[in-house]
């Protein structure tokens, strides 16, 4: 275990439960909102995205039980 980790393990034996939890809590939002940074830089993916927004603005979609009729 590196001595960051130590350190922050000593800290967080100190802390009441509820205060770690949000802490977790906190972490896991980090990890969320890493995953969408990543997304978002991704010129490719965020044009889909951005196409197929205006698509759905536009009107065009197709139904969900029409799709999953064609096992797409």
């Amino acid at each position: 275990m590196s001595a960051v980790k130590r350190q922050a393990k000593a800290v967080i034996d100190k802390l009441p439960d509820a205060v770690v939890q949000s802490l977790l809590d906190f972490m896991q939002k980090l990890r969320e909102w890493e995953a969408t940074r990543e997304i978002l830089e991704d010129e490719e993916f965020s044009a889909e995205i951005e196409r197929g927004l205006r698509d759905v603005k536009a009107g065009r979609t197709v139904e969900w039980r029409k799709i999953k009729r064609t096992n797409v």
